[in-house]
């Protein structure tokens, strides 16, 4: 299963300093398998720097807080207004994204796959050089990343 959308704080490659998720965001061609901590990838870490996640994390609603607005001068009021007709209102649905994608539960690399203007730019061709293992390698529709998961390791 792809990761959850966040980035691990904690995490870094190498030397440490500056090899974070912060690091890895400045090019994502450090996005790849080699950049490892000894126990999980760049690509593992930083799934939202990399484009590797699932979806994205459902937001929290802080509390904001906002000073009340002033009364400025204006007409009286007029007759309260009306009381809503009771009309039954369909409960919301909750929103829950979806990716553009159908992860396999299989862990396949799609063999139809291919990106940029030639055809042999397949999971394949991604296999010989991890380094294209990165998002701005797409068809339009999906990344090297999301279409090759077992090449790339996101799965």
């Amino acid at each position: 299963a792809l990761p959850i959308c966040t980035v691990d704080a904690t995490w870094c490659y190498g030397s440490c300093s500056p090899n974070d998720c912060a690091y890895v965001a400045q090019k994502l061609k450090r996005c790849k398998a080699k950049n490892t901590d000894g126990v999980r990838t760049a690509l593992e870490a930083c799934p939202l720097t990399c484009g590797t996640c699932s979806a994205p994390p459902t937001p929290t609603r802080e509390p904001t807080h906002r000073p009340a607005p002033e009364a400025t001068p204006g007409p009286t009021p007029g007759p309260a207004p009306r009381a809503p007709s009771p009309t039954p209102h369909p409960t919301p649905t909750p929103y829950h994204p979806t990716p553009t994608y159908a992860p396999s539960a299989s862990c396949a690399d799609d063999p139809t796959w291919s990106y940029g203007t030639k055809a042999s730019n397949t999971c394949a061709y991604v296999a010989h050089k991890l380094k294209r293992c990165k998002a701005k390698n797409t068809d339009g529709v999906r990344t090297a990343l999301e279409a090759c998961p077992k090449t790339c390791r996101t799965c």
